[in-house]
C-alpha cells in the first residue's frame, strides 16, 4: 500500500541527512517514536482518572498544537483547562478537581504531554464513535477504572 506523504523542508533535511532509503528511514523512525508513545504510557498508568480523560478529550476537541512549541505543551495544556474551565464550566457537575488536572498538567514532561496529546487524538480519530467511549478512554490512556 503506497500513500504519498508532504515532509517539511525541516524533516526532508534530517532524512536525507541520514543518507539510505528514504522509506526505511522514515518507517525507523515512526517505530522509534511510537515504542516511545508506549512506554511513556506504561509509565503514566493510571495517573489521571476515566473522568479526568474524558474531561481533556472535551477541551480539546478541536484543538491543534503547534509541534515546534513542543516545549510548551504542558503549560499550554494546562493554561487551556484552565481557560476552558474558566469561560464554558465543563467541569461543572463533574467528578473531577479542576484545580488538581491542571496541576497535574503542568508537572508533565514534555514527552508526556506528547503522550497526553497522542492519546487525545486517537480518541477523537477512533474512540469517540466506539461502543464504548470509557473502555475506549480506559485503553488510550490506561486509567485503570
Amino acid at each position: 500500500m503506497n500513500h504519498d506523504i508532504t515532509l517539511t523542508e525541516t524533516i526532508r533535511k534530517r532524512i536525507d541527512d541520514r543518507g539510505g532509503d528514504m522509506s526505511a528511514t522514515i518507517r525507523h523512525d515512526l517505530e522509534q517514536y511510537y515504542a516511545l508513545l508506549y512506554f511513556v504510557g506504561e509509565e503514566m498508568r493510571g495517573y489521571f482518572s476515566i473522568d479526568e480523560a474524558s474531561h481533556l478529550c472535551d477541551v480539546f476537541r478541536s484543538t491543534s498544537m503547534d509541534i515546534q512549541r513542543l516545549k510548551s505543551w504542558p503549560s499550554f495544556l494546562a493554561w487551556d483547562v484552565e481557560e476552558v474551565e474558566k469561560y464554558e464550566k465543563l467541569g461543572v457537575g463533574a467528578v473531577i478537581e479542576i484545580e488538581r488536572l491542571i496541576d497535574k498538567l503542568e508537572k508533565l514532561t514534555i514527552v508526556q504531554a506528547l503522550w497526553v496529546w497522542d492519546s487525545i487524538r486517537l480518541f477523537w480519530k477512533t474512540g469517540s464513535h466506539a461502543e464504548s467511549k470509557s473502555e475506549t478512554l480506559k485503553t488510550l490512556f490506561r486509567t485503570g477504572r
